[in-house]
């Protein structure tokens, strides 16, 4: 994964907390971004490293090299093509290991569902993710350049797209993944299947032959979030995929995504990306719009 910076200005302001990106889509808000780089010589032997604790998620994106990131008293091991995710008021240190190079996103959240998948292991970023890291850093050093509205409305946007493609990478691994409790991967697997979306978790329960309190509680405590996140996310990735890359109307993509109605499913994609899904689509995708 290679990231263009523009070294000049990156190094005379995007390494500064004085640029702060306020996007009014949700669920991101309050985009930072840091170009953060390490040889293992950067701490003093007296000098004991300083844990990091505040309100923000933080993304480190390995961009080169590979090293740790410790947070909550764990080391987790990230290299090339990875991320690790922390989460806010959770200590947290980059733990020098040899030369490394991060892209260090912080942001707020305000719906903590959007971003849940993303945290407590390590992602493993398919080659599709290149062109989004690539779009975000371009789209914050035009705010670096010349900071407005519409420009930073574009930085927000273009980091939940990046969310969004990082959740994809994650539910494919979890896809392939195999769990020791068959039951939890059968339901898994029932919750993020496509055709599974206009299913209630209470059908979803009946289907496995378990309550949907016990279903709530098996996928909980394997995954470390609720099926309803996990179901959202999947609407949300499945409504977005469709209005950039095909053709089907927007009556036929809030189907597919797991709403009976235009309506309810223009609410549900407006809360998370501030627009409706024919303006995304006018927006950003290569299909007409309906």
């Amino acid at each position: 994964m290679k990231i263009r910076f523009d070294a000049t200005l990156w190094d005379k302001k995007g390494n500064s907390a004085t640029i702060d990106v306020t996007s009014p889509f949700a669920p991101v808000n309050k985009i930072l971004l840091f170009r953060r780089e390490g040889d293992g010589k950067t701490v003093s032997s007296d000098r004991p490293p300083v844990l990091a604790a505040h309100e923000f998620y933080c993304i480190y994106l390995c961009l080169k090299g590979s090293g740790y990131i410790e947070t909550d008293g764990i080391q987790y091991f990230v290299e090339e093509g990875e991320a690790i995710g922390v989460l806010p008021y959770h200590p947290h240190r980059r733990v020098n290991s040899g030369y490394v190079q991060y892209l260090l996103i912080r942001f707020l959240s305000a719906d903590p569902e959007f971003v849940s998948s993303l945290f407590g292991g390590t992602v493993k970023l398919e080659s599709g993710t290149g062109p989004y890291i690539q779009d975000l850093v371009t789209s914050y050093e035009n705010v670096l350049r010349n900071a407005g509205g519409q420009s930073c409305n574009e930085v927000g946007l273009r980091l939940a797209l990046l969310l969004n493609k990082m959740k994809d990478c994650e539910r494919n691994a979890l896809s392939e993944k195999k769990f020791s409790n068959q039951r939890v991967h059968d339901a898994l697997q029932m919750i993020i299947a496509p055709e599974n979306l206009n299913l209630s978790m209470r059908e979803i329960a009946g289907k496995l032959g378990v309550t949907p309190g016990h279903l709530s509680d098996l996928v909980h405590d394997k995954l470390g979030y609720a099926p309803r996140g996990l179901r959202q996310m999947t609407r949300h990735r499945t409504a977005v995929n469709n209005l950039l890359h095909s053709t089907l109307s927007i009556s036929q993509i809030a189907e597919l995504s797991g709403f009976r109605s235009i309506y309810a499913f223009s609410r549900f994609f407006r809360n998370i990306t501030g627009m409706s899904p024919t303006a995304f689509r006018r927006k950003y995708g290569k299909a007409p719009a309906d």
